[in-house]
């Protein structure tokens, strides 16, 4: 009867679902918008589409207990598979490049977590169409970082993620591209690695251009793509190479954050229980006065 009879409930639900609306569907649709957008010249068939993912970092058993754990990694897992469709619909890669990290708990890892994990990673990133995927191990996969690199994760890695030759340190190249940093920037120097410099590259429509005749190299730092990275700055490199291999263009598809949205449901439910606790605490006051009031008109005889 209280949540029917209620407007300020009614109003109270009605604000919430249509935030909800907004935050886990209006605002996919919308980041699009504000996308540089890089296509290849109709004229040119022999140029390629880049998609650079880094660090999705998937969260595993060990770090929260249940039952929280399965809302978390469905929240974030849900996160980075809508991200990562909305990307490939606006951009519509030849290639996609995973630059490690693929796994929060990916070197701790048994062998049935491991695999329990790459089924998460091939439903998130999942693809509709033939195309071309390099899989690069991170220290978070293989170890590296707070432990020795391990050779059963290697072979494990290996195993599982089947892929083409990758060519190794032969063609000297001009660009590197990296991850682990969480950032978005590029380095920039002599190819005698005089006159460094680095460069932010911040949310906007930025598009950094590369003629390989320069006699420069670049660093390019893809931001991650997870919002559990405790970074704003989220989202995928992208880069075409077009002119018969002969210029690049990189930039970033930002995408939208998660955790301001996160904290407005938080505080959505805590006012929403305050409000039912005060509202029927006040009701049972209530009851419980009329109940004395009536309780005192009732004639001394008949009490008894």
């Amino acid at each position: 009867m209280y949540f029917r009879r209620s407007t300020t409930v009614k109003y109270f639900i009605a604000a919430l679902l249509a935030a909800a609306l907004y935050c886990e569907w209006l605002i996919y649709l919308v980041q699009p918008l504000y996308w540089q957008n890089l296509e290849c010249p109709s004229h040119d068939p022999s140029c390629t589409k880049i998609l650079f993912i880094a660090d999705p970092q998937i969260q595993g058993d060990e770090a929260v207990p249940p039952p929280l754990s399965y809302l978390f990694n469905w929240d974030s897992d849900r996160y980075l598979k809508t991200t990562f469709s909305v990307v490939m619909n606006h951009f519509k890669p030849d290639v996609l490049v995973y630059l490690g990290d693929l796994m929060d708990e990916g070197s701790i890892s048994t062998l049935p977590q491991f695999h329990s994990y790459v089924k998460r990673l091939s439903n998130i990133f999942d693809v509709n169409y033939p195309i071309v995927q390099v899989w690069i191990p991170g220290d978070n996969d293989i170890g590296g970082e707070n432990e020795p690199i391990k050779k059963d994760k290697i072979e494990d890695f290996k195993r599982v993620f089947q892929q083409p030759t990758v060519v190794n340190n032969e063609i000297h190249p001009n660009i590197y591209f990296c991850a682990h940093d969480h950032e978005s920037k590029y380095v920039q120097q002599k190819k005698d690695l005089t006159q460094r410099s680095s460069h932010q590259m911040l949310a906007g429509n930025f598009v950094l251009r590369v003629p390989f005749y320069e006699d420069s190299l670049y660093e390019i730092f893809v931001p991650t793509c997870s919002y559990r990275m405790g970074t704003g700055k989220i989202g995928y490199g992208v880069a075409i190479i077009e002119s018969n291999n002969q210029e690049m263009k990189y930039t970033v598809l930002w995408s939208p954050k998660r955790f301001p949205y996160l904290f407005f449901y938080a505080g959505i439910v805590i006012v929403l229980v305050l409000y039912s606790f005060i509202f029927f605490s006040a009701r049972l006051a209530h009851k419980r006065l009329k109940s004395v009031i009536k309780s005192d008109k009732v004639p001394l005889l008949e009490r008894i």
